[in-house]
């Protein structure tokens, strides 16, 4: 109402209206928008005269920054930076697409290469021998972009050690302060983790020599030949639609939310003369449209999509066909996100940004409508993150309630961060797992070697109330929110103390400043139907750590007795990140009756940077009813 007002006003009084927004400083005075945007304007133009008037100081200064960086490419050990697209051509050309816009010179391999001085993609990897079998992508840092190749690629970006052991300092002693003390800020500005190999999830290397190499210049035809989609011919029985890029995923769901019928292969499936992965995508003639032909067409072009086309029935081998009853049918998604000011704005727009760009069309709504009947026009909702507690409170018990209800009758529920976090709360009770550091964390002190993965049919029972209490991100603690006078039912949640020397020193995973970690992948689950490597990097910008769960599948995890460190690139808190993060979940999905709650840890899209997770999410979408 206050904006709208602002905005009339603006088209009434144009002065009067500067004079709305005011805001008082700490000592009282008083800041009118007039004289903030007046400050911009001269801040703005000084900007401009002051680069004019030294335009030549400021190109040399532009010119020898990037001279500078060749020089150091000469003798620093990072010499070269290689991606091998073979997982997914698709996804590493988007990356390529993206060097190229920020004129960063990349070539594409015409032969087989070796380096014998070779590092994996992970912190502090030794040196070692690795292969190119066919094309990959080259980047050699002696170029004048060195250093934002650097920056952007590098595995991991080390933080200056004076910063780093002041940090190390206060978070000593906020863990020796008991929970009513005020406790020490930390300095971190934003995720100290980045690097876009890893956030695309692809598959790289970097080496500390340089030698001569077959290879051309990438240009846009490249990528376009990389990203361009393909049908094999016109199917008399079946379209076959391999999970072998994020783009075929987007494709399914658009193919059902154009009223097409698609099916899915629960086990490895034959056909055609072809041998297909579990999770591909089955698009049968004879139960659709003369019209499917177009549409598998297009989508195939516009998702970057290879699709087979099948002319008979029978399969040479296996026990698997396009016919198989291991071939089920899917359904239509109905998509809500919940968008109003519940929700942190940046989870909603990753989500809506990775959505939109596919295509996938969804439906914005407010938590308000997840209480009535509007939820029941949909089958999947995503609760963006948000505070655990802020979500308790809109809702109340009540909107639990319904909820659990749409969720028994076969809807999926869909929870990022804070709303995971709100899933695990006492009073709602989606998830059998438990947040590490809550007051009644059962079998305290264990790594989660005994919390087994116990898997339940999608016909179990509805999960019991687990009697856990949340935990919060130490470093951003979920306040208790005020109890509503007009929610009867309403209740706050109880939530966990801030680390205290007298009962959970080292015992609560302090916030960590964003990083990439390494999460083993359960092949067995639909929840990873697409992927075929057995370890995923996934961002964690928090300290929700979430159990094993008892009562449902853990589709990536944070194994609890890695072989490797469990820290791919960024900072994380020493004693206290990995050994508190082993033996957790990042992707959990839990059996609620006919349906679903399926809960992310973190951030899948982190600002649309971090693409390694899309599988998995487009995956909590496609098979609702189906499992």
């Amino acid at each position: 109402e206050t904006v709208g007002s602002f905005l009339s006003l603006c088209d009434i009084n144009p002065p009067a209206a500067l004079q709305i927004f005011r805001k008082s400083m700490d000592d009282g005075t008083i800041v009118t928008l007039r004289s903030a945007i007046a400050k911009h304007f001269v801040a703005s133009m000084t900007t401009l005269e002051t680069a004019a008037t030294n335009r030549v100081a400021r190109l040399q200064d532009y010119a020898e920054f990037r001279r500078k960086g060749m020089d150091e490419s000469r003798t620093e050990r990072m010499k070269r930076i290689v991606i091998d697209p073979a997982n997914d051509p698709v996804k590493a050309a988007e990356l390529i697409e993206i060097l190229l816009r920020m004129k960063i010179e990349v070539r594409v391999s015409t032969s087989a290469f070796s380096s014998t001085r070779a590092h994996a993609y992970e912190k502090d990897s030794a040196v070692t021998t690795k292969r190119c079998s066919a094309v990959c992508y080259v980047i050699d840092l002696n170029q004048p972009q060195k250093r934002l190749i650097k920056a952007l690629l590098e595995p991991d970006t080390p933080q200056d050690d004076a910063f780093v052991q002041d940090e190390i300092a206060k978070f000593k002693r906020n863990e020796m302060r008991g929970k009513s003390a005020s406790r020490e800020d930390y300095r971190f500005y934003d995720i100290t983790a980045w690097s876009l190999p890893l956030a695309f999830g692809l598959d790289a290397f970097w080496t500390e020599d340089s030698g001569a190499i077959s290879a051309t210049p990438v240009t846009q035809q490249t990528l376009a030949s990389m990203k361009g989609g393909s049908v094999s011919g016109r199917a008399q029985i079946a379209y076959i639609i391999p999970y072998d890029t994020d783009g075929a995923g987007a494709m399914a769901i658009r193919l059902l939310q154009q009223g097409h019928r698609v099916a899915v292969s629960t086990k490895k499936l034959t056909a055609g003369g072809r041998t297909f992965a579990r999770g591909s995508f089955v698009v049968r003639i004879s139960r659709n449209a003369n019209t499917i032909h177009d549409a598998i067409a297009r989508l195939a072009a516009e998702t970057g999509t290879t699709v087979v086309a099948v002319n008979s029935g029978y399969n040479e081998e296996g026990d698997t066909g396009v016919g198989s009853e291991n071939v089920q049918p899917m359904q239509m998604p109905k998509i809500g996100i919940i968008a109003d000011e519940v929700v942190d704005q940046t989870s909603y727009g990753s989500i809506w940004w990775t959505l939109d760009r596919y295509g996938i069309e969804f439906t914005p709504i407010t938590l308000a409508n997840a209480r009535g009947s509007v939820l029941n026009k949909f089958n999947v909702l995503i609760m963006p993150d948000g505070a655990a507690g802020r979500y308790f409170s809109s809702l109340g018990a009540g909107g639990v309630a319904g909820l659990k209800t749409w969720i028994s009758s076969g809807g999926t529920l869909v929870t990022v961060r804070g709303a995971s976090v709100f899933a695990a709360l006492k009073d709602v009770g989606l998830t059998s797992s438990k947040l590490v550091g809550s007051d009644d964390e059962e079998e305290k002190g264990k790594t989660g070697a005994d919390d087994t993965d116990k898997r339940k049919d999608a016909e179990a029972k509805p999960t019991p109330t687990p009697k856990g209490t949340p935990s919060t991100d130490t470093a951003e603690p979920v306040a208790t929110p005020e109890p509503k006078t007009d929610k009867q039912d309403w209740q706050a949640p109880v939530l966990p103390p801030i680390a205290s020397p007298s009962a959970n020193a080292g015992k609560v995973p302090e916030g960590i400043p964003g990083a990439i970690m390494r999460a083993t992948v359960d092949r067995t689950t639909y929840l990873t139907y697409g992927l075929n490597q057995d370890e995923l990097p996934v961002l964690l910008s928090s300290g929700y750590f979430f159990r094993y769960s008892k009562e449902g599948t853990n589709a990536l995890v944070f194994d609890a007795k890695p072989k490797r460190p469990l820290t791919l690139s960024g900072f994380v808190w020493e004693g206290n990140t990995e050994r508190l993060l082993k033996g957790t979940a990042y992707l959990i999905d839990e059996p609620l009756g006919s349906g679903h709650v399926i809960l992310f840890a973190d951030e899948p899209f982190f600002r649309g940077i971090f693409r390694s997770t899309t599988r998995p999410f487009f995956n909590s979408i496609l098979f609702n009813g189906v499992f």
